[in-house]
């Protein structure tokens, strides 16, 4: 499978907002130094050199921390998980075991691609409760889709699960 990497996933969110090229920036620079140093070694000065910013037009960390994890919460979440179901019902001739094995190799590659992306996303949601609460109900409406039922029971059916 061809990864989508979280970066450009949420660098077409961006895109779908309604913000000024700087305040793009400004979040793209962020998730990468985020990624790349953490949020606690970030400092508003990175990002405004990164981004090409004043640094006085850099807002503070916490609320570009939301800025950033939202984004990830409400489009990249859903959108990998799409993914997921996709290859989920591509597979439809193979084993509920094939298909697990594959798809857990599938995922496995994404995360490594994604690693220090994803760091930010669930690092932060460990230490924030606000941020925990907004992905567990995420992930809870994601696993409330149909097509993932019907899945299940195409291989209740077969006796495989």
């Amino acid at each position: 499978m061809n990864h989508q990497m979280i970066e450009t996933i949420f660098a077409e969110t961006l895109n779908q907002l309604h913000l000024s090229e700087p305040q793009k920036g400004v979040l793209r620079a962020s998730l990468t130094l985020f990624s790349a140093k953490g949020f606690e070694k970030t400092t508003a000065h990175d990002i405004a050199r990164m981004s090409g910013v004043s640094e006085n037009i850099v807002p503070d960390k916490a609320s570009l921390l939301a800025a950033v994890v939202t984004p990830m919460i409400n489009h990249v979440v859903p959108e990998s998980f799409d993914a997921l179901l996709a290859e989920f019902q591509a597979k439809t001739a193979m084993s509920f075991t094939e298909v697990l094995t594959t798809i857990f190799q599938e995922r496995l590659a994404f995360v490594d691609q994604n690693r220090l992306q994803l760091r930010v996303l669930y690092r932060e949601a460990l230490n924030q409760p606000l941020i925990r609460a907004q992905l567990a109900e995420k992930r809870q409406q994601l696993f409330q889709n149909s097509t993932i039922n019907e899945l299940f029971t195409r291989y209740q059916v077969s006796g495989e699960l």
